[in-house]
């Protein structure tokens, strides 16, 4: 993956390159103000900011948050949901057939994952 970044980075130098020799060439940079490069320098650089720490979000949530935190978090959160459905369930005196049946779902929960 490495690899691939770093020709894309290559790829995408080359064509600017490219691009700043053909309009030097042409002269098409003689006539235009050093305000507007600067302005459009800055601008580029921004965008080029966003777009790279947007890519390392993703890449941090599909690394990081899925692959190591998912499933202990998704466990808890089934723990929480079982332990307020029992909280529930005897806040309104209801028999006790469904605390243990929440009980038994909740084992048989922890053991599948």
């Amino acid at each position: 993956m490495t690899a691939t970044v770093v020709w894309i980075v290559v790829i995408v130098i080359g064509i600017i390159a490219l691009g700043v020799a053909e309009s030097v060439r042409s002269g098409r940079l003689a006539k235009v103000p050093w305000d507007s490069v600067k302005t459009f320098a800055i601008g580029a650089g921004v965008l080029l900011i966003t777009i790279v720490s947007s890519v390392l979000v993703v890449l941090w949530v599909v690394v990081v948050l899925l692959v190591e935190i998912w499933q202990p978090f998704l466990i808890v959160v089934g723990m929480m949901t079982g332990m307020g459905a029992m909280v529930l369930t005897f806040a309104k005196h209801r028999s006790m057939f469904y605390a243990s049946a929440f009980a038994t779902i909740a084992v048989v929960l922890l053991l599948l994952l």
